[in-house]
């Protein structure tokens, strides 16, 4: 971990810029290890147990879970990590949300009933 010193010192620095901070399934340690769960909740898909850089108490079994500028989601979230993400820089729209989430294809439904 030695080596991955100046990857946390960039989190951190990015943390504190306001920038989006953002890590899905087990990316999060290095999030973790950045101190960036101190006093905020979190999720990861990782037995964040065995580690101690990640406080026990703050963690939520959640898909997403976002405080601020950082955002972390368990392993099968990606749809809802990236609608997340999308939704932070504001460029989320319903319909591309509701596709994503598997509530409907505008344009499928368009061409059966343009064909029906």
């Amino acid at each position: 971990m030695e080596d991955a010193k100046p990857l946390f010192s960039i989190i951190r620095q990015f943390h504190e810029q306001e920038k989006l901070v953002a890590a899905i399934c087990a990316g999060p340690y290095a999030l973790a290890k950045a101190g960036l769960f101190k006093g905020i909740s979190y999720t990861a898909t990782i037995d964040y147990q065995k580690f101690d850089c990640f406080p026990v108490e703050n963690f939520v079994y959640e898909e997403v879970v976002q405080h601020s500028n950082i955002i972390t989601a368990q392993g099968h979230a990606f749809v809802p990590f990236g609608i997340a993400i999308a939704s932070y820089f504001g460029v989320a729209d319903e319909h591309n949300t509701d596709f994503y989430c598997g509530k409907g294809n505008v344009v499928m439904e368009k061409l059966l009933r343009e064909n029906v």
